[in-house]
């Protein structure tokens, strides 16, 4: 996270505010695990908005890299759509993750465009649209699950 770094407390989780403008960066590590195999990475997010147009449905970047040497392991993108007052706190998609014991892990989680980036989306009237690119969401946890 940078010093711009909101942290804000709603339906019972403490939650990072509006992350992911362009620049924005977060690395979690060193990750290591006890245990060999495939594991997938998900965050648990907030993107409240219409559900039914996807302008605002948020899309990073996001890598496993070596600690170390930060040599480049997997890349891939993560997927946030838009949700409703009814579920507040929902699931990305997986990225699978190959993890050894032996090794030590980060993950790098950066900005990549979605459809708010296009320029046939300025006259959309809600957020993505006349006020601009969105690719920002509320992020409450980033989970780590042994398949």
């Amino acid at each position: 996270f940078n010093s711009k770094t909101t942290f804000s407390k709603s339906y019972n989780k403490v939650y990072v505010k509006n992350w992911g403008a362009r620049g924005d960066r977060i690395t979690i590590g060193p990750i290591k695990k006890s245990q060999s195999g495939r594991y997938v990475f998900q965050l648990s997010y907030s993107n409240l908005g219409h559900i039914n147009t996807g302008i605002t449905a948020v899309v990073k970047r996001i890598e496993l890299r070596d600690y170390q040497t930060n040599r480049l392991i997997r890349k891939g993108i993560i997927q946030m759509p838009q949700n409703d007052q009814e579920r507040y706190w929902i699931d990305s998609n997986f990225f699978e993750l190959p993890l050894d014991k032996r090794g030590q892990y980060k993950i790098i989680i950066s900005d990549h465009f979605n459809m708010s980036y296009f320029s046939h989306f300025e006259n959309y009237l809600d957020r993505g649209g006349k006020s601009g690119y969105d690719n920002r969401v509320h992020l409450s946890e980033f989970k780590l699950l042994k398949l």
